[in-house]
């Protein structure tokens, strides 16, 4: 993707926030509002957003949010079992039993932990680096002479580091 791309992907997450803050508090910014919401089709498509600008941690950032909207469903049910048993609402303990047993089915969790693995695939096959200044460790960008600079400054550093190992 270009840098155009990037910047329309950064630009189009960024009004979508401006959009979304039409409907939500006042006085705080509606990214941190939506999180705090566990709007997690906004979160989703933020972390699809980043991930296709290549921004790596953005994407991941989100992808993880989401999961943590999901364990804190499940731990807020812990207070309802006990409640359940006390007031014999056998069918809503039920409903609650299933809705366990399939949480990590939902789509969202599944459109996060795919993204995610995307990710961490695509950080596995090529490491971060500082290579072109974005941190991502592709050369395919680069002018020729940016390539030559880049391969000089491989041989440099392995000289130096060459002469340190001998003394």
């Amino acid at each position: 993707a270009s840098s155009k791309d990037e910047n329309e992907a950064v630009v189009s997450t960024q009004s979508t926030g401006e959009t979304c803050a039409f409907f939500t508090r006042e006085g705080q910014p509606a990214v941190e509002n939506l999180n705090e919401m566990q709007c997690m089709w906004f979160l989703t498509e933020s972390a699809r957003t980043y991930y296709s600008s290549k921004n790596w941690s953005k994407a991941l950032q989100k992808c993880h949010e989401v999961e943590k909207h999901f364990v804190d469903i499940v731990e807020d049910q812990f207070d309802f079992h006990p409640y359940s048993m006390r007031k014999m609402t056998l069918r809503a303990y039920i409903g609650l039993l299933r809705l366990e047993d399939s949480i990590r089915g939902h789509v969202f969790y599944n459109k996060a932990a795919e993204l995610a693995i995307r990710t961490y695939l695509h950080l596995y096959d090529k490491p971060l680096t500082d290579v072109n200044g974005h941190g991502n460790g592709e050369t395919d960008e680069l002018s020729e002479k940016e390539k030559k600079k880049l391969a000089s400054k491989k041989k440099r550093a392995a000289k130096k580091k060459q002469g340190q190992d001998t003394t």
